[in-house]
């Protein structure tokens, strides 16, 4: 076995004292023939999280480093500090509430990345956890094969199955400097090596990706989901003005993304309370159709609070 690092593990973690063991243990349970190296930015956690992930580091200091922040910086520069002490010529990403099944996944997609030069990544079949209930990966996301045109609509690879190659970091951290979005990472970043080469799939449920109703894309905490709107709308004009230029001026035009902004703030508006601030988002100029259905409920203020109260109405639309 050579001394050199062929892969790096990058996890960041942030108030995930219930999860951390898992993704640690994850990594480690790892058969290979090769040496790995595991960093984890710990993004000055209000829990115990960083306690245990002192715990490991100090049990496996050959394996792990830890970056450990002053001050919580939030997703993207906890995020890309951490990529950037990757040393390794391949870089595998865990969240802290993810954790990997397969003991062989690092050596297996190892292995694609070499016989296949023309793909920037590859990623795997897995299950969605929600509670102690398990979903296998659906169809649509076992995405293959030049897939840059998927990614001006989203991102359907989870983060906690991909292995990628390092070399392309460093061009993706210098375009990124245009990137107002805080929040969303994955998106940009697989976007980005979509357009540097083909993806691999491997047919093989190698990782659980946790529904986790705390994190900062949950639905279901109103401020929280009124910021990972907000982030939506900047990462589409980073796509939109810097990826993918000019492919995507009408699909994400300045008057669609203002529609998709006063609708989240109308949605926040439903879900706090706040009648006033939902009559103000109605003289705005964009709205889109699913906000004008909504402004038969601000005709008086009785009926707004009604409409409230039944909070599941406007969940979804």
């Amino acid at each position: 076995m050579s001394n050199k690092t062929l892969v790096s593990v990058c996890i960041i973690t942030y108030n995930h004292e219930n999860f951390i063991r898992e993704a640690i243990e994850g990594v480690l349970m790892q058969k290979t023939d090769f040496p790995i190296e595991l960093i984890i930015g710990e993004d000055c956690s209000t829990d115990g999280t960083r306690k245990i992930v002192m715990e490991y580091a100090s049990k496996y200091p050959d394996i792990i480093r830890p970056l450990l922040q002053e001050k919580n910086h939030g997703v993207k520069t906890n995020f890309f500090n951490t990529l950037k002490l990757c040393k390794g010529e391949f870089i595998a990403i865990c969240e802290g509430d993810d954790y990997w099944i397969d003991k062989n996944k690092l050596q297996l997609q190892v292995e694609f990345l070499k016989l296949n030069k023309k793909c920037s990544l590859v990623h795997t079949s897995g299950f969605w956890k929600k509670g102690d209930k398990t979903i296998p990966w659906l169809e649509y996301e076992k995405l293959c094969g030049n897939v840059e045109e998927t990614f001006y609509y989203g991102n359907i690879v989870r983060t906690c199955t991909v292995l990628l190659r390092n070399e392309y970091l460093k061009e993706f951290f210098e375009i990124s400097k245009k990137m107002e979005a805080n929040i969303i990472c994955d998106w940009p970043l697989f976007a980005f090596y979509a357009k540097k080469g083909e993806f691999g799939y491997i047919e093989k449920k190698t990782s659980i990706y946790r529904l986790n109703n705390n994190s900062v894309t949950s639905r279901k905490n109103a401020i929280l989901s009124l910021n990972y709107a907000l982030d939506v709308a900047e990462m589409k004009r980073f796509l939109r003005d810097y990826l993918f230029p000019k492919k995507l001026d009408n699909l994400y035009s300045e008057k669609i993304l203002s529609e998709d902004i006063n609708h989240a703030k109308l949605k926040k508006s439903f879900r706090m309370y706040e009648y006033d601030n939902a009559k103000s988002i109605f003289r705005e100029t964009y709205l889109n159709n699913k906000s004008i259905k909504l402004k038969k409920y601000t005709s008086n203020i009785l009926f707004f609070y009604m409409a409230c109260l039944i909070k599941k109405t406007f969940y979804n639309k």
